[in-house]
């Protein structure tokens, strides 16, 4: 797998951590140690994924719209919920609204954290199909 890092983000943790992965991804699958790189391979793929989140490279809002849910998760609802309430509260309190937009991306960051890790999403899939946020 290769894993480009726009110009404009390439910095040295996430220059290393491209690097990591086009190496893991590279093993044979023959190889002694091909389940350990297997799951290193997926770590740094999620540390990347979040990399970028945090960097507005990468929006999680986007990440979560192109998932499907098997079954209920606590965090989708909240995200539903808080974001329903800054709909509203964006004409009846605009201060509240703007406050709790901070709050409404952390979940959605929790989300795709959890996701990742419970395997209902790949971050491989999410660095090889989301488009990148900004100009850079």
């Amino acid at each position: 797998m290769t894993v480009t890092i726009p110009v404009g983000l390439r910095t040295t943790d996430l220059v290393t951590q491209q690097s990591k992965i086009s190496t893991l991804a590279a093993r044979p699958s023959t190889a002694p140690d091909a389940a350990q790189s297997a799951q290193q391979l997926n770590y740094e793929q999620q540390n990347l994924v979040l990399a970028l989140i945090d960097r507005g490279a990468l929006s999680a809002t986007a990440i979560l719209s192109t998932v499907s849910y098997r079954g209920t998760n606590a965090i989708l609802s909240a995200i539903t919920a808080l974001s329903n309430n800054i709909t509203t509260w964006t004409t009846t309190n605009p201060q509240l609204a703007t406050s709790s937009a901070f709050t409404l991306e952390q979940l959605r960051r929790q989300a795709v954290t959890e996701l990742m890790a419970s395997g209902q999403m790949s971050a491989a899939s999410v660095l090889s199909t989301m488009a990148y946020a900004g100009s850079f």
